[in-house]
């Protein structure tokens, strides 16, 4: 028996990340916009600052039942993560103590809900998923084969959602209950309600200067330094390039040292409303060692952008919709300055002429949805 239909579903999201970026703005669009289901949602706990809980109501949606926060686990099991200094590793010991120590907490609020299914937001929370209750998690890094136990707890998940084959292949040849392939959700048509000039940012010119964005976490694992050098050694005063984004201080400061003596450089720091960047920007682009595509750059060609991807062009199939887009996407062999200081010289005198700006939103949420009722109903049989 179904007994799904004709009932209004108590799901239960669980998210280590709260951010303006990523696995954040991803799950803000989809709970946002995800009509006729109860939800609560449930936050990282921090150690050393208080979370904001109105502005993440205000982010996440406010039709959201409750919002509460617990110590939840991080695994670091998947390519491309931060060196493990001295902090991270101190930071990673308190974590992990404090889940083992609170997690009975946890499932007791899970069991209590009665949830109809439980979904976590990222791989980083494979630890929580027990085989006893339909878990569905969201597979958005690339496992780094590090831990069997990784393995071992998405096998137990009722679903497994990948945002694409890149993150996919990884697990193909383990066995899962159920998955599915889905491109993140994307909505900048708001970005129509912006004016450039309205946008002001002292040596900037949005109407006149061809603006580069690079969004996201200021570090040098996003390239941030050899995209400065890149652009620095560009000729073009028309151009100026845009940093969006926070991080260790002393990183930034010494970025920051690095590109002095270029005006055309513009430190925005971190910005709330996102869409804001979008709407003036002409190019977006990536700075990674390796092939990389990554939020901003659909985000960038959903406002109607072009976009600066490092990668080899030749590799097509790791990106969504490319017949769509291909004419806004530029190509440079990852950290090659020479490339990218070229791309910086073409492009500077070319800024972007009328936009389109797209949303899939709509399609995500109805896909999403009946994926998770398919695996509802399923579960329920086995």
């Amino acid at each position: 028996m179904d007994s799904t239909k004709g009932k209004t579903l108590n799901a239960l999201f669980i998210t280590h990340d709260v951010g303006n970026y990523g696995a954040s703005r991803s799950l803000q669009l989809l709970l946002k916009n995800y009509k006729g289901i109860n939800i609560d949602l449930i936050i990282k706990k921090e150690l050393r600052r208080k979370n904001d809980l109105l502005s993440i109501r205000e982010r996440f949606g406010k039709e959201i039942r409750t919002i509460r926060e617990y110590y939840l686990p991080f695994a670091f099991c998947y390519k491309y993560k931060p060196d493990f200094t001295l902090k991270i590793l101190v930071y990673k010991t308190i974590m992990e103590l404090l889940w083992h120590f609170n997690k009975r907490n946890l499932y007791s609020v899970i069991r209590k809900g009665h949830y109809d299914y439980i979904y976590l937001n990222s791989l980083v929370l494979h630890p929580i998923i027990t085989d006893d209750m339909p878990f569905v998690i969201h597979v958005r890094d690339i496992f780094d084969k590090s831990s069997q136990k990784a393995v071992a707890s998405i096998k137990k998940a009722m679903a497994v959602i990948f945002i694409d084959e890149a993150t996919k292949e990884p697990f193909s040849d383990t066995v899962l209950r159920n998955s599915i392939v889905l491109n993140n959700p994307f909505d900048m048509k708001p970005i129509e309600q912006y004016v450039r000039e309205e946008v002001v940012k002292a040596g900037v010119n949005f109407q006149e200067n061809t603006i580069f964005s690079l969004i996201g976490q200021v570090t040098e694992k996003k390239g941030v330094g050899f995209i400065i050098k890149s652009f620095m050694k560009a000729s073009n005063k028309n151009a100026r390039l845009l940093i969006v984004g926070g991080g260790d201080k002393k990183f930034i400061d010494e970025y920051k040292i690095m590109a002095k003596d270029d005006q055309r450089i513009i430190f925005w720091g971190e910005e709330s409303d996102i869409l804001k960047i979008y709407a003036v920007s002409d190019y977006v682009l990536r700075g990674e060692s390796y092939q990389c595509i990554g939020r901003t750059i659909y985000e960038g060609l959903y406002s109607g952008c072009r976009v600066i991807i490092p990668g080899d062009k030749n590799n097509m199939e790791s990106i969504f919709e490319y017949d769509k887009f291909k004419d806004s996407i530029y190509f440079y062999t990852p950290r090659s300055n020479n490339e990218l200081q070229n791309l910086f010289e073409e492009l500077s005198d070319e800024k972007v002429g009328a936009r389109t700006f797209r949303s899939n939103v709509d399609g995500y949420v109805r896909r999403f949805h009946e994926f998770v009722i398919e695996q509802l109903q399923a579960w329920e049989t086995r």
